[in-house]
């Protein structure tokens, strides 16, 4: 390539890493962050605190950046999830869905986020760790571009996939649920 498809190279390539590096901060913060009542109360906390000019607690501020950085990364899956062109409302709405759902609302449990997350997070991954040796050929193959960054290959985590634990089924019955069939059957007789 000539070196100016070069530099355009090297700009996707660090957007496309500075997409994983986020999302990859996203999914490893989603671990400090409370979801239902205690997550609200964090929240308010965090505004009251905000309001009189107060530190936040570590907890608080991982609660603040999570929100944000999960508004942050709509745009860079937007392409993925719902193709190219402008984002609207609507979309927005449907892309947060697909994201696990907003972090700010009381019902969104943060570990379905993080699983949520952890998936775009391994498909962006692994696209590109693919597409990353093709940028590093290109850059080693001219002089001039030698100057632009080498970019490294990211790890890509082992996230969950509870769909496919529900269809496995158990490897045993619950022993609690043993129990209430015994107590249940005791009454019978």
């Amino acid at each position: 390539l000539k070196l100016g498809d070069v530099k355009k190279l090297a700009d996707e390539t660090r957007t496309q890493s500075r997409g994983v590096k986020t999302l990859g901060k996203l999914y490893r913060d989603l671990d400090a962050v409370e979801g239902g009542f205690a997550g609200l109360g964090t929240s308010i906390s965090a505004k009251a605190k905000t309001l009189f000019g107060k530190d936040l607690s570590p907890k608080e501020m991982a609660r603040q950046l999570a929100i944000g950085m999960q508004q942050g990364i709509l745009g860079q899956v937007r392409v993925d999830v719902l193709g190219p062109g402008v984002m609207t409302e609507q979309d927005a709405e449907r892309l947060i869905i697909y994201l696990g759902g907003d972090l700010r609302n009381l019902t969104t449990d943060p570990e379905t986020v993080k699983l949520a997350i952890g998936k775009v997070l391994r498909d962006k991954a692994n696209d590109y760790n693919t597409d990353l040796p093709f940028y590093q050929r290109q850059r080693a193959l001219s002089t001039s571009a030698s100057k632009l960054p080498n970019f490294k290959t990211v790890e890509v985590p082992e996230v969950r996939d509870p769909a496919s634990e529900v269809l496995a089924g158990p490897d045993k019955p619950s022993p609690n649920v043993d129990a209430l069939v015994d107590s249940y059957l005791k009454g019978q007789q």
